[in-house]
């Protein structure tokens, strides 16, 4: 529709959206729209499906009767809106932050965690996402993309995994799957960093998403497992090994100006120490072996 009839940058100084039920132009299935009318446009789980939502909208009839029963079957995707704005009100445990990428999926493969040097890349969605309006600039509008988990308070602790495969004379290139346990301080969490396997070639940098509505505290050390999956028979038989630079973890629930440090966000092990299939490899918080 024409501005003249919907929400657009120009109805306010500052106009905040968050699309939790989205409907294309093509598509015209959800009660919001995908299209960008605001100075900050959130995409939570990329404003359409919300986690949670196929369980809730039966349960809720037993929990809040025949009323709100009716409204979260027939509009839970879209009622997740008004959720996470009252969530983020007095929950202070985790900062819903949204980051600035060219869509959901490059967004799911941790390609976008920086903030920018001018700290334009990304905002805090809810109460707090005024605190944009410094950087909202003039005609410009943003897609913010962030995950939530399917019951409140729904905010989760997002972190950037990357892996620095080691190249040198002896390193044979393959395909697997890479399993990495953050050990915290207060909980350790094991993340499964791919859905299928991948070429693992060694002087690469890999990158991944991954998140936890569980609060590991400060990150301590790191391991790594990797699984062999090929076809190739010679790989089969002779069981090639993996070689690990380093591993860096980034909380991505803070605003930091980029590029974010890495102070003790870098885990160090012997680069040139083989990790053959299925066995364990520790990492430990050192900052010298990322140049």
């Amino acid at each position: 529709m024409p501005t003249s009839v919907r929400l657009d940058p120009s109805d306010a100084s500052f106009v905040d959206v968050i699309h939790s039920d989205a409907a294309s132009k093509i598509r015209f299935i959800g009660f919001g729209m995908n299209q960008l009318v605001g100075h900050v446009d959130f995409f939570p789980n990329n404003g359409r499906k919300q986690p949670g939502c196929t369980k809730e909208k039966f349960l809720t009839f037993i929990t809040e009767g025949l009323k709100e029963g009716l409204r979260r079957f027939g509009s839970c995707n879209h009622q997740r809106s008004l959720d996470f704005f009252h969530h983020s009100i007095n929950y202070r445990k985790v900062v819903p932050v949204g980051y600035q990428c060219s869509s959901w999926e490059e967004f799911l493969d941790g390609k976008c965690s920086e903030c920018g040097k001018d700290m334009k890349q990304c905002a805090i969605m809810g109460i707090r996402a005024d605190e944009y309006k410094p950087y909202k600039g003039k005609g410009t509008q943003t897609a913010f993309f962030l995950q939530t988990s399917g019951k409140a308070p729904y905010w989760q602790y997002h972190y950037q995994i990357s892996v620095k495969l080691y190249k040198f004379g002896s390193s044979q290139d393959t395909a697997g799957k890479i399993d990495v346990t953050l050990f915290g301080s207060k909980a350790d969490q094991l993340f499964h960093l791919q859905d299928k396997a991948v070429d693992l070639i060694h002087g690469s940098r890999y990158q991944y998403l991954v998140t936890t509505d569980k609060d590991l505290g400060e990150i301590k050390s790191v391991s790594m497992v990797w699984t062999l999956q090929t076809l190739n028979p010679l790989k089969i038989i002779f069981k090639p090994s993996l070689y690990v630079e380093y591993i860096t973890v980034v909380p991505m629930n803070t605003l930091e100006k980029s590029p974010r440090k890495l102070t003790d966000r870098a885990f160090c092990g012997n680069p040139k120490s083989a990790i053959k299939a299925k066995s364990t490899a520790s990492f430990l918080k050192k900052n010298t072996c990322v140049k």
